[in-house]
């Protein structure tokens, strides 16, 4: 079945020179089966092998041209189960991925190439190859970037984690465009992405001060990072970033915890709030990087509440609540 297959594709990580050599011609021969399942285990077995497959990448690369896909194992939908992994299904997945994985740099052209595909899987696992080869992928951060208007959010998605990966500051000043994406992950994914190059955040600091308004606290958070690495530009929305540390979400509190333990004399005017967090606040999350927080202020860091150990619950069974 198709967790047997993947099981034995991860198998060949690791495995020493002398194994493999007698292998890799079997498997790279399974690359010609009839059978799409075994086209795709093949792929990824090579991916898993590494720069020691690297000459089986012709072999890969042909299978850019395989539009087929594997329709069996359809019972482990039923009734709601997980669809199998697109690597598991389309052999062309499974190359895109295994090129990747062996660093197949000067095949970077071919994989670009299909960013094109109908198909949003090809195209994710496109992105995701040009994500594993981010030095050599650099040149093609345009083509990436027009991803960042496709009409599946999770491509949006996946464009904008490549950028950040790519570093790709050329295509970054695009990214803001997104922040009123319809899609919550995508609006995430590009303030992420941002953050990634502080030098380029700070030519956008009331755009991304503007996401503090969203309504989705996983956004909210994202801004208040973005803000916490702009450097000086950032600073001045300290204040801003420090009136966060009284919202009822943990997620919210921690990242203003931490942006604020990165600016310094305007982060330690609110020293005082922070250590509140870490009294106050009973997650871990919080607690820590309210810590860290003062530690970097270098402000005194009060003993954390029992909490923080997770002991609230202690001697329950014995005499405890019923």
């Amino acid at each position: 079945d198709a967790q047997t297959r993947q099981a034995s594709s991860a198998a060949f990580s690791g495995l020493p020179s002398s194994v493999l050599e007698p292998l890799l011609p079997e498997v790279a021969e399974l690359l010609r089966s009839q059978q799409p399942e075994l086209r795709c285990a093949a792929a990824l077995a090579l991916g898993f092998v590494g720069k020691a497959a690297q000459g089986h990448v012709p072999e890969l690369v042909a299978l850019l041209q395989d539009g087929s896909e594997y329709a069996g194992e359809m019972h482990v939908q039923v009734g709601g189960g997980f669809r199998l992994p697109v690597t598991a299904r389309k052999p062309k997945c499974a190359a895109l991925i295994a090129l990747g994985m062996i660093g197949a740099e000067s095949e970077i052209p071919k994989i670009v190439k299909e960013l094109c595909d109908e198909s949003y899987e090809v195209k994710l696992c496109a992105l995701e190859a040009l994500s594993s080869l981010p030095n050599a992928a650099l040149a093609a951060s345009n083509d990436v970037s027009f991803l960042l208007e496709d009409s599946h959010y999770y491509v949006r998605v996946k464009a904008c984690q490549c950028l950040g990966v790519l570093a790709a500051e050329d295509a970054m000043s695009s990214l803001p465009e997104l922040f009123e994406d319809k899609a919550p992950s995508v609006r995430v994914a590009a303030l992420e992405a941002l953050a990634t190059c502080p030098s380029i955040a700070e030519s956008f600091p009331a755009e991304v001060a503007k996401c503090l308004n969203d309504p989705v606290p996983q956004v909210k958070a994202a801004a208040v990072t973005v803000l916490g690495c702009m450097g000086e530009m950032g600073k001045c929305y300290a204040s801003l970033v420090a009136s966060l540390l009284s919202d009822p979400d943990p997620r919210l509190q921690a990242a203003a915890c931490e942006a604020l333990g990165g600016m310094g004399e305007h982060g330690a005017a609110f020293a005082e709030e922070i250590a509140t967090c870490l009294h106050s606040s009973s997650h871990y999350e919080v607690q820590e990087a309210a810590g860290a927080a003062l530690k970097r202020l270098d402000e005194p860091v009060p003993a954390p509440p029992l909490s923080i150990y997770n002991l609230e619950g202690e001697g329950e069974g014995e005499g405890g609540a019923e």
